[in-house]
């Protein structure tokens, strides 16, 4: 299937659990894993009423800013590449950024 179909696939299924009564409002949320990433139905959205397009895309990356003092910085980085249980970290991307310019950070296009 392609991502497309998918998208609609989960919007089918999310308005068939709650057609039938399996689910109410916003409970429970559908994924499903793609070659290069998961496509998410939106946190507190009604599976009834799902739209293909509001479907999240995440590739498995995760940025993060943190401000406060060298160590709890540092802290934090380290906690990083250890990660969560299960999860696999292969690398750990330290930019300095100015939250107050904004310089360091990158607008990026949404799909």
């Amino acid at each position: 299937m392609t991502e497309f179909e998918l998208r609609d696939e989960v919007c089918r299924v999310g308005r068939s659990l709650h057609e039938r009564g399996y689910v109410h409002a916003t409970a429970g949320n559908i994924s499903v894993r793609l070659d290069d990433g998961f496509l998410i139905t939106p946190t507190d959205a009604c599976l009834g009423t799902l739209d293909p397009i509001r479907l999240a895309r995440l590739d498995g990356s995760v940025e993060a800013l943190f401000c406060g003092s060298v160590a709890a910085v540092n802290d934090m980085i380290a906690a990083c590449w250890k990660g969560p249980r299960a999860a696999r970290v292969e690398a750990v991307e330290q930019v300095a950024a100015d939250p107050f310019t904004g310089a360091g950070f990158t607008t990026l296009a949404t799909e």
